[in-house]
């Protein structure tokens, strides 16, 4: 079921110029690099940055989960190669702004002791 979801969704999201994703039914905080679709293995997705915080008209989606909000958070056992950050440790919340040029997107995840514990940025052409 999961790789029928994400063969349907990826490229759908891929179709329409989609920068960034946001879910939160997993309570926990993850962010992706950006990805493309891998048709030979959905499950596996291409990264195609590997920049960590700041990304220039990025080539693929990044995918967040923010489900910090207050049900207990799911411990986090392992991390797949294309996850940037994740933290399974605090409750809390993400920010985001856009900027004055109206091109650039800033996000940062913050917790609940006002602690930011991951920001990013997309700029856009």
């Amino acid at each position: 079921m999961k790789s029928k979801l994400i063969e349907v969704l990826h490229p759908l999201f891929e179709n329409n110029k989609v920068d960034l994703t946001i879910q939160a039914h997993t309570h926990n905080y993850q962010r992706t690099f950006p990805l493309m679709f891998n048709d030979d293995d959905p499950l596996n997705p291409i990264i195609t940055e590997n920049n960590t915080t700041s990304y220039n008209a990025p080539d693929g989606i990044i995918f967040l989960i923010v489900g910090t909000g207050g049900a207990k958070l799911h411990k986090l056992t392992d991390s797949n190669h294309f996850t940037n950050f994740q933290q399974d440790e605090r409750f809390g919340f993400l920010n985001l702004n856009f900027l004055e040029d109206g091109k650039t997107l800033f996000g940062e995840f913050i917790n609940n002791n006002d602690k930011k514990i991951d920001s990013f940025t997309i700029k856009k052409p």
